[in-house]
């Protein structure tokens, strides 16, 4: 940060931007993002440290955002249900007709959104396979009939770009398009994509090894920066993704844009309770969000109503954005570097803006 940035952020969120420095200092963390929102007011947005070995962190550097992509594709096709193309509850098959083998007929959108499709993971690479590849796997692959238990889990990449191509069906154009003008209908000043981000702005996220850091393995950009993932790709800031939860804040509140107070409601709500494999708790779902972000790996006394989502490389957090609806509250976290501390580190987090935010919103 720049020392007038640094004065600020450590006037406005004094714990938080003192644990993002120490990090940096002792040299675990390369550098990160942090952005703030409280009753229709920006507390901050600050970056610390450095985005890449070479280049000082700035509010505009711009990362993937893994998982955290997800709510984009549920805004998408929540956007579409008030406008009256759809209904939450439609069959996948009455927009893909050819997911309709071995039980599919009866998988509804709303069960795709909420992880309660029990589709299996395809095990497709979404930069070496198309989207017209991965619906047709998704389409034809044997479902093991073990599959259809009781118990739900985290479904990736199949459920994400059978949504996605819904919506293709449902706007007659493609996915990134469909998301880069809800973005700039419905969240002014956002800057989320799906694909082609700034070259000049872009950040890769970078991991720890043998003393140095390294980019985390990505396609090349030709291929990286053009082809659409909606289950782990997109591309954004802190401030960019943050602005997304101010908004849905406020269309819960009846004064935004992107959705209905009954919609926004609807998709922040808990719809279901999800296994996120060996290591990891089981996580509260609503459609394209986790609920009561306590129990997704975020520490602080933010209420039930709350909601977000986070994004991992690997099985580790670099990115997470959340609401918290009682409070009126949005933030979005990035960190530029990976490593096997960045699970606490997030959690520590979260525990620092509850005390720097609770303080400015008079909860604490």
């Amino acid at each position: 940060m720049t020392q007038q940035a640094t004065h600020s952020a450590a006037q406005r969120l004094p714990t938080t931007a003192a644990l993002l420095e120490r990090w940096i200092t002792e040299g675990g963390c390369l550098g990160g993002q942090v952005w703030a929102w409280h009753a229709g007011q920006v507390v901050t947005n600050f970056a610390a440290g450095r985005s890449t070995p070479d280049r000082a962190a700035t509010v505009t550097d711009v990362n993937r955002l893994y998982c955290a992509v997800k709510p984009l594709a549920a805004c998408v096709l929540a956007r579409a249900a008030d406008d009256g193309q759809l209904s939450l509850d439609d069959l996948a098959c009455r927009y893909l007709p050819a997911f309709s083998k071995d039980g599919r007929d009866a998988i509804t959108l709303r069960q795709l959104l909420s992880h309660g499709s029990k589709l299996p993971d395809l095990g497709l690479n979404p930069y070496t396979h198309s989207f017209g590849d991965i619906l047709r796997v998704a389409c034809d692959i044997r479902i093991d009939p073990r599959t259809w238990d009781d118990q739900l889990r985290y479904s990736d990449l199949a459920a994400w770009v059978i949504l996605a191509s819904v919506a293709e069906n449902v706007y007659a154009t493609d996915f990134p398009r469909i998301v880069t003008d809800m973005v700039a209908r419905h969240v002014p000043g956002s800057g989320l994509r799906i694909t082609d981000p700034d070259p000049a702005q872009y950040a890769p996220c970078h991991i720890r090894r043998h003393g140095r850091f390294s980019p985390v393995p990505q396609p090349s950009e030709d291929i990286f920066f053009t082809t659409a993932n909606p289950a782990h790709g997109g591309f954004g800031s802190a401030r960019d993704l943050g602005l997304l939860y101010a908004e849905l804040l406020r269309s819960g509140a009846g004064t935004g844009t992107l959705l209905s107070p009954r919609m926004a409601a609807e998709l922040t709500r808990h719809h279901t309770t999800v296994e996120f494999g060996i290591g990891f708790a089981r996580r509260n779902c609503g459609l394209g969000f986790m609920t009561n972000i306590g129990s997704d790996g975020i520490a602080g006394d933010w209420s039930e109503r709350s909601f977000g989502h986070a994004g991992y490389v690997g099985r580790y957090r670099v990115v997470h954005a959340f609401a918290d609806t009682r409070h009126q509250i949005a933030v979005a976290i990035q960190l530029f570097s990976v490593g096997a501390k960045n699970n606490w580190r997030f959690q520590q987090l979260g525990a620092a803006l509850w005390t720097d935010l609770g303080s400015v919103a008079g909860i604490n």
